[in-house]
């Protein structure tokens, strides 16, 4: 028989901390903001979050940050320069639920919530930049530079992973596990920001018609310790 009743499952503070992989698909208005950049590329980052387990039922409050590029690989004077750089992070308030099985040694972990988005920080001259922007940036007056451009908003993530405990394995203090999880994102990434880098700093905030519904999948492999191994059946 592949899945296996737990008899237990923790109850407690729990820490959590790994690396992740994500890549942002902009849709509508957000993605409109980065087409003369290019598509955004995945690329990856970190997670830190604490959580509360409560048997099989527990909260965690996340958050994370990723490296990515976008566009395709520049050169200047002949020498290439890779693509150009941008990033992901965000901030996530979920639910997880553990049913009481798991397959061979792995149990099931399911986690929804509210997860909040910013990507971007992406170099755009005035010229490129979306006219919503242009008109707010020096009270419709740009500077003929660069700006950093990103775009912000909210969600719900949903997720699915298993973990394995390796407390009682090897020696471990408190109750270590590995848990490995894909996840998604579906915002509405409805805030464009610039951030004029050259001359006076001036930052734009406007908000997008039609932003769309985009979607950040991300893989994580967490390691998720709690001080103390009680349990609750």
């Amino acid at each position: 028989e592949a899945r296996v009743p737990l008899p237990e499952s923790p109850s407690g503070i729990r820490l959590v901390l790994g690396p992740t992989f994500m890549k942002p698909l902009l849709d509508g208005g957000s993605g409109e903001v980065f087409e003369p950049a290019g598509e955004f590329r995945g690329g990856p980052g970190a997670t830190v979050g604490i959580g509360y387990d409560r048997g099989p039922v527990g909260l965690t409050v996340l958050m994370e940050f990723a490296g990515l590029e976008v566009g395709e690989p520049r050169e200047r004077n002949g020498i290439g320069m890779g693509r150009e750089s941008a990033t992901a992070r965000g901030f996530a308030g979920l639910v997880h639920w553990s049913p009481r099985w798991s397959v061979r040694r792995w149990r099931t972990v399911a986690t929804a919530g509210y997860a909040r988005q910013q990507v971007g920080d992406v170099q755009l001259a005035t010229d490129l930049l979306p006219s919503i922007l242009q008109h707010a940036t020096e009270n419709g007056e740009p500077d003929a530079g660069e700006h950093v451009v990103s775009v912000s908003g909210g969600g719900a993530r949903l997720g699915i992973g298993m973990e394995r405990v390796l407390s009682g394995e090897y020696g471990l203090a408190g109750r270590l596990g590995i848990l490995v999880e894909g996840s998604a994102d579906l915002s509405i990434l409805g805030t464009a920001t610039a951030e004029t880098r050259t001359g006076p700093l001036h930052t734009s905030r406007a908000a997008l018609q039609d932003a769309g519904l985009s979607i950040v999948p991300r893989i994580a492999v967490l390691l998720r310790w709690s001080p103390r191994s009680a349990s609750a059946r």
